[in-house]
């Protein structure tokens, strides 16, 4: 495997944080 960029790690991070406010999102429309 090959050793993750600062720039996969970056887009890793901000994924799941969009990941994070939209289920949050959702949860409290719900």
């Amino acid at each position: 495997m090959t050793r993750p960029t600062a720039r996969q790690l970056q887009l890793a991070m901000a994924t799941v944080l969009l990941l994070t406010l939209l289920g949050g999102a959702l949860g409290r429309l719900l």
